[in-house]
């Protein structure tokens, strides 16, 4: 299944050997596009573009890549790139994997802004793929390659994902854009867009965008397993402890263990349980769920909707919108604002119109998953 996630503006390849941008943007939003490089070299770069603040990249490698801890920067301007540390990375070395940043760390948040990149910034071309002002980040090697990765998808998780700062301007009929000047700014619209998302995601019990479980822990169940998150979309890694470490196993039905999409069910094979430790397959129906048994495997996965496809994903996008609209009316003064003389409603009994309309829907989804 590929990763679910938003295609990106922008994704090319700085190739120091001919001074080009290779523009790999098309093929990174394919599912089964042609492979396309990625760092070549030490002196190559691979810039990532996105029209507003991303948190994650997602990808699927045709072919893994051997970099060590690679260098990642964000830009402040075209010629100004600061560097820094990825909450979580698998630095392409496995083929499929994530890296995740903290959007509100350091002065991550302050400092990134958007812009386009030039003929003579940051690297000196004969031209550039195009002129489009964006949200940049960049990756490259301090070493040199061993091996080069080949990409077959690259996506990735916006700051905001069910709406966006236009979706409530329209909905408050606001003429002007949010933008880094206004009151209040384009990111303040976005952080309570993404409070909106993440409590929706917790009143819910299930997200539409993709979430990343890093470590999740199951009781070992000899007729399967399931997780506490779905729908599952991706499993990187599945391991049982063998007493000291944790091993990992291979997916396929021939192999250790495999998914059933469908129920998202992990199922493990004889192959996986003549593997197991002795203390795992003596006496099975006295030691159950008790010692060895007590959650001795470990899975890392992603869960969660497409949002672009899913039946609910355009009325998840709605509610989204409205409840946003209301953080935004009750925590500030807009009056400045407002279209003076043209409001036949007043906003209190917009914001509890709005309120209904929420209410409703999420319960309406809590008896539908219930019962």
């Amino acid at each position: 299944m590929p990763p679910i996630g938003q295609p990106l503006g922008a994704v090319w390849e700085f190739n120091a050997s001919s001074s080009v941008y290779v523009n790999n943007t098309f093929e990174a939003a394919l599912e089964d596009g042609t492979n396309f490089e990625l760092i070549a070299t030490d002196c190559d770069y691979t810039y990532f573009g996105f029209s507003r603040r991303f948190d994650a990249l997602i990808w699927v490698a045709g072919t893994v890549g051997v970099y060590g801890t690679l260098t990642w920067e964000y830009g402040i301007t075209n010629s100004s790139w600061v560097r820094f540390v990825p909450t979580f990375d698998d630095e392409f070395e496995t083929a499929q994997g994530y890296m995740l940043w903290d959007v509100k760390g350091a002065t991550l948040e302050a400092d990134w802004v958007s812009f386009a990149l030039t003929v003579s910034d940051p690297h000196v071309v004969a031209s550039v793929p195009d002129g489009t002002a964006r949200f940049w980040l960049r990756v490259s090697s301090p070493i040199s390659v061993s091996n080069r990765a080949l990409m077959n998808t690259v996506v990735c998780r916006g700051y905001v994902s069910y709406a966006t700062a236009l979706d409530v301007q329209k909905q408050l009929q606001f003429r002007n854009a949010f933008t880094a000047t206004s009151t209040p700014t384009l990111s303040t619209v976005e952080d309570f867009i993404r409070g909106t998302e993440d409590r929706m995601i917790y009143d819910m019990g299930e997200s539409w965008r993709p979430e990343f479980i890093r470590e999740e822990f199951l009781n070992f169940k000899q007729y399967g397993m399931k997780t506490r998150y779905q729908p599952i979309q991706v499993i990187y890694d599945v391991a049982v402890y063998t007493g000291s470490d944790f091993e990992s196993k291979t997916t396929g039905r021939n192999q250790d263990y495999h998914v059933d999409d469908r129920t998202g069910m992990i199922f493990l094979s004889t192959i996986f349980l003549d593997a197991m430790p002795p203390t795992f397959r003596r006496s099975y129906t006295v030691r159950r769920e008790q010692g060895a048994f007590k959650r001795p495997v470990r899975i890392r996965y992603t869960h969660g909707h497409d949002i672009r496809s899913h039946t609910l994903g355009h009325h998840v996008g709605r509610i989204a919108v409205k409840q946003a609209c209301i953080d935004l009316l009750t925590d500030q003064d807009f009056s400045p604002l407002m279209p003076v003389g043209q409001d036949n409603v007043s906003m209190q009994q917009k914001i509890d119109n709005w309120q209904n309309d929420v209410t409703e829907f999420l319960d309406k989804f809590s008896k539908f998953k219930v019962f």
